[in-house]
């Protein structure tokens, strides 16, 4: 029986790290992918990407389509544009019937202490699932995010409120201050690693259909076009779970700021033995980077 049965939460289409996180947990034997539950905009384009990577990969999975605005709509959709035109044969798929929010809190009830929940997006389907059953916070066996930022006197160039955060402040609030055991994979530490232009050939050697895909989605995702290399956000939230061997943590307390004019989204954290995140401080890139193509080109 596989360590982790796993429902990833996904704004999958528009950062190519995304599908690479998916990847990542498809060629790890040691996690059982139950459901792809998509978040934020247009989800069902979302949802018939993540479906149309896993019929490229010969895998059976249901994806089902979550919350396409903020938990309070106070904040407009950010949509980068080049969503949906870089997988062909996306049109006729059809997601799973239910809604993401739903089958969250449904699979948690009905499996106590089993599942964890990779969050690699907005927190809106999080945020839902937990008001239609608060006592997921004590039934799901972890929350696995990338989101946030803890800015020092050496990131100061970074965001005041990583993307994911931003999107949905009041989203985060909910689940942060919900008490469910959660490991934070933040900003700050995801940059250090980076996928270049050397990764994407031996992805593409790999010469299936598949990887010739993933290759041709790294090539076109615009940051690594324009800068020839791209941080694996996504991935090392995975990794910090599947193989925590490649991170360091330290268990703080975070809150998240739902009222400030400039820093709305900001996650705040405090060193707490009792603090409800444990908080990824550290990467071994290397080590990290070794693991991510070796998934990736399998």
């Amino acid at each position: 029986m596989p360590d982790y049965r796993v429902i990833l939460d996904t704004d999958i289409g528009t950062d190519v790290d995304d599908i690479l996180a998916l990847t990542v947990l498809l060629n790890s034997p040691q996690a059982k992918l139950l459901a792809v539950t998509c978040v934020y905009g247009d989800v069902t384009l979302r949802a018939k990407i993540a479906m149309r990577t896993l019929q490229l990969r010969g895998v059976e999975v249901p994806v089902y389509c979550g919350a396409s605005q903020p938990l309070l709509r106070l904040k407009e959709v950010y949509w980068e544009g080049h969503e949906g035109g870089v997988l062909d044969g996306v049109a006729d798929l059809e997601p799973a019937p239910g809604f993401a929010p739903h089958i969250i809190a449904q699979t948690v009830l009905e499996n106590p202490g089993e599942i964890h929940i990779i969050a690699i997006g907005p927190l809106t389907n999080l945020a839902l699932a937990l008001q239609e059953a608060p006592e997921i916070a004590e039934k799901v066996a972890g929350i696995s995010m990338m989101g946030g930022v803890i800015r020092g006197n050496d990131g100061l160039s970074l965001p005041i409120a990583e993307h994911n955060i931003n999107c949905d402040p009041h989203a985060a609030h909910v689940v942060f201050s919900s008490g469910a055991p959660i490991t934070m994979t933040p900003l700050n530490i995801t940059v250090r690693s980076r996928l270049t232009q050397a990764h994407v050939e031996r992805i593409d050697a790999a010469n299936t259909d598949y990887h010739h895909m993933l290759a041709d989605q790294i090539r076109r995702y615009p940051r690594f076009a324009r800068l020839g290399h791209t941080a694996p956000h996504d991935p090392l939230a995975v990794a910090a779970l599947l193989h925590p061997d490649v991170v360091e943590t330290k268990q703080v307390s975070v809150q998240v700021e739902i009222a400030g004019r400039v820093s709305a989204g900001a996650t705040h954290a405090k060193r707490d033995p009792k603090g409800n995140v444990s908080l990824v401080t550290a990467v071994d890139v290397e080590a990290f980077e070794t693991l991510l193509i070796e998934k990736l080109a399998n």
